[in-house]
């Protein structure tokens, strides 16, 4: 007798049964424990690094100061790789922390210099701060901000779109960078209009070149944990984050797993750049990832 395809679909499990009914692995149980028991905190280590590049580059050109911001938050950042992870990154000092920003520190509800209001920033629920970082905040860090003026070209729009993260994948940040320095090579020095363009596009190459080496900071991490790593298996797990770290995100990914952990270092290289980690889109990472 034919069974009808109704009946057939009513006795034998689709793919969508299939794939819901997949239990997690032991990994992915203990990584969802360990993200559900993340406490929220704040830091101020990308604030601290922002402020002391704006105060040393004052008199220089704005597109200038914020590229010296992004290679110094690249290159300056802590950075970590946790038990159970097989790829690196994040945004801020620790798992979910709210990196203040030059943007956000006068904007984030509770903010408020000491000049401005009784109410102490101590008191406003900056949890994770130490008690000499409270004071760095409330003394030096935004009474800067405060003190500067809504300068044209400061500002930062973040979220609901999609950036080209696959262009990261595809040329690396070495070869975004190689782009820059020849759009430079070709200026006419004497044309105003090419003159305008220099500090934009060398401030372009000194950003990119900084986002290059994020690879190596988290490669040279993943090889010291392995050095103190007893388990077997985790230390092969570090020894090949390192690998693959060590090629991306400077240089364009030759495998699935490159590519992952490269479209991931963009993303994370924009956030660090605005110091915003919600609400930017991952993009078509199926179509993206397909080659």
């Amino acid at each position: 007798m034919v069974q009808t395809a109704s009946e057939a679909s009513a006795t034998q499990p689709t793919v969508l049964d299939r794939v819901v009914t997949t239990r997690p692995t032991p990994r992915v149980e203990r990584l969802r424990k360990a993200f559900l028991d993340i406490k929220h905190t704040v830091s101020i280590e990308r604030l601290r690094i922002e402020t002391r590049v704006m105060r040393e580059t004052a008199d220089e050109p704005m597109v200038t100061r914020r590229a010296k911001v992004v290679a110094a938050v690249m290159r300056e950042m802590s950075i970590d790789i946790y038990p159970d992870e097989l790829f690196a990154g994040y945004t801020s000092l620790r798992p979910l922390s709210l990196n203040l920003t030059g943007l956000n520190i006068l904007n984030l509800s509770g903010l408020r210099s000491a000049s401005d209001s009784q109410d102490s920033l101590v008191a406003s629920g900056l949890h994770g701060l130490s008690d000499e970082e409270k004071r760095e905040l409330e003394e030096e860090l935004v009474p800067y901000w405060h003190e500067q003026p809504r300068v044209r070209g400061y500002g930062a729009h973040y979220g609901h779109n999609s950036h080209d993260y696959a262009k990261v994948v595809k040329k690396g940040f070495l070869g975004i960078k190689q782009e820059a320095e020849d759009r430079l090579a070709r200026l006419d020095p004497t044309d105003p209009a090419d003159a305008a363009k220099v500090p934009f596009l060398e401030g372009l190459a000194m950003a990119m070149g900084a986002a290059a080496e994020v690879g190596k900071r988290f490669a040279a991490r993943a090889r010291k944990l392995a050095a103190a790593e007893e388990d077997g298996r985790r230390k092969t797990e570090l020894f090949k984050i390192a690998e693959v770290c060590d090629w991306v995100p400077a240089n364009p990914a030759r495998t699935f797993r490159e590519a992952l952990q490269s479209y991931y270092f963009a993303w994370l290289a924009m956030t660090w750049e605005l110091g915003n980690d919600f609400a930017f889109a991952q993009g078509r990472v199926d179509q993206h990832l397909y080659p």
